[in-house]
């Protein structure tokens, strides 16, 4: 009887402790956690480039539509990791993980010919350079310290000789968690639908125009969007289709990673936020333009979280592996389905996985006579303490100071901010990056001297 009590006791304590263990996440998912960075992809890889061919999520790098290999470092047969050409590839840690860990080399079989060189940086300084590797070398392990750190980046060289044959394996690529680390999670930065148009588009039509390098474009594929009119207290309408479906988004002329769009409702619908469709435009290559363009290609669903409270509708998209090998995106939409009200917003937002910092600049003109004035915009930025948070006047004859929220460079160079001067004598811009890396820049045809 007293075992069986004993027994009893041993049971309810056991699943008390796993209980307990479940509501923290489970002492794996706490303590020293493992996570493959091919698992992980969608939820940690900002980014990836390429210089030929299709990043290999647990297999070798491989051309399109083809059966890719095994992952393989000489004789060595790997399960998990990425398969790479020359490029690189950007990890968002959060300050989440204290190791980054992998066997690095080149693909067996690929020939003699093949040479790379892999680099690890972490927030920006290089970690890890393995020096020329070529078939005939083993792996090389990487062990890299990354607590507390926002960003890993995984580069790969074609070593100086060209990418022919170049395929580089990240074998067993992982990273761990740090069961002490706080979470710093990316700032939510400015909104840059202020720096596109407010548009709309016919929401049955997905498909781009499929047009050649000899065929003329009609016009009616160039211009698919129409703006749209917004209040003058800055609310507006979302445009009905025919088949009575809403469609707004934003267009930029430059490619954008968004992060997270976000809806503000004016007024009550009869339908729900999983009811709205997120879009944007993926661009066709090969079909006149190698690339594509805001012209050839097609609107694409995109898998969503939803973040929902009484006065905004968030959207973050969960880009997938090939969405993540795109520079960004043209254009995003969202579709909402068929509503009795109309579907009324008083803001549309949307934000890029871009980090943000905060500079003071000094602004001087050689000569200017008393009583002239100039302005000074900015594009993908905003000046800190402006009520429109985008343009400042000022006497020319005097010099200022302006506190300037602007995008930290990256590789993909999106989202750079520039000041856009406007003088008597003319207009011109000037990059807020070029400032920051040379400390001052002088625009000698206007006498304009700019500093840090």
């Amino acid at each position: 009887m007293r075992n069986r009590r004993l027994f009893s006791f041993i049971g309810v304590l056991t699943a008390a402790t796993m209980l307990a263990l479940a509501a923290k996440g489970g002492a794996g998912e706490v303590e020293g956690k493992v996570e493959y960075l091919g698992d992980v992809l969608v939820e940690r890889v900002l980014y990836y480039t390429q210089a030929w061919g299709e990043l290999g999520i647990d297999v070798a790098s491989h051309a399109p539509n083809v059966e890719p290999s095994p992952l393989k470092i000489k004789d060595q047969q790997y399960s998990k990791g990425l398969g790479h050409s020359p490029g690189d590839i950007l990890v968002e840690l959060d300050g989440l993980y204290s190791s980054f860990d992998a066997d690095v080399g080149v693909q067996a079989g690929v020939g003699d010919v093949a040479s790379v060189e892999f680099q690890v940086f972490v927030d920006g300084k290089k970690r890890f350079d393995s020096g020329v590797m070529r078939v005939t070398n083993p792996a090389k392990p990487v062990q890299i310290d990354v607590a507390g750190s926002q960003e890993l980046r995984l580069v790969l060289t074609d070593a100086g000789d060209g990418i022919i044959g170049d395929q580089g394996n990240w074998a067993h690529a992982r990273l761990t968690r740090d069961p002490s680390a706080t979470p710093r999670p990316r700032e939510l930065g400015i909104d840059v639908g202020q720096f596109g148009r407010l548009v709309t588009w016919d929401a049955n039509r997905t498909e781009g125009y499929q047009l050649i390098r000899v065929k003329e474009v009609p016009a009616e594929a160039l211009f698919t969007e129409r703006e749209v009119l917004v209040d003058e207290d800055g609310a507006f309408t979302v445009p009905v289709g025919e088949s009575g479906t809403g469609c707004i988004g934003f267009q930029w002329l430059e490619r954008r990673r968004i992060s997270q769009l976000e809806v503000r409702p004016l007024n009550e619908w009869s339908f729900s936020a999983d009811d709205v469709e997120a879009q944007c435009w993926m661009e066709d290559k090969g079909v006149g333009s190698p690339a594509g363009s805001p012209w050839q290609g097609h609107w694409e669903t995109l898998e969503v979280r939803i973040q929902e409270d009484e006065k905004r509708w968030v959207y973050i998209p969960r880009w997938q592996p090939k969405m993540l090998g795109s520079v960004g995106v043209w254009k995003i939409r969202l579709v909402f389905p068929p509503s009795d009200e109309p579907i009324r917003l008083s803001q549309l937002s949307a934000y890029t996985v871009s980090r943000w910092a905060t500079v003071d600049l000094f602004v001087q003109l050689d000569e200017a006579p008393p009583g002239e004035y100039g302005v000074v915009e900015v594009y993908n930025g905003v000046i800190v303490g402006n009520v429109s948070g985008a343009a400042h006047q000022w006497d020319l004859s005097e010099p200022t100071t302006i506190t300037v929220r602007y995008s930290l460079p990256w590789p993909l160079k999106t989202d750079s901010t520039v000041l856009r001067f406007k003088l008597p004598e003319g207009a011109f811009g000037v990059s807020v990056n070029d400032v920051i890396a040379n400390d001052c820049v002088y625009v000698e045809h206007a006498g304009l001297f700019v500093a840090r």
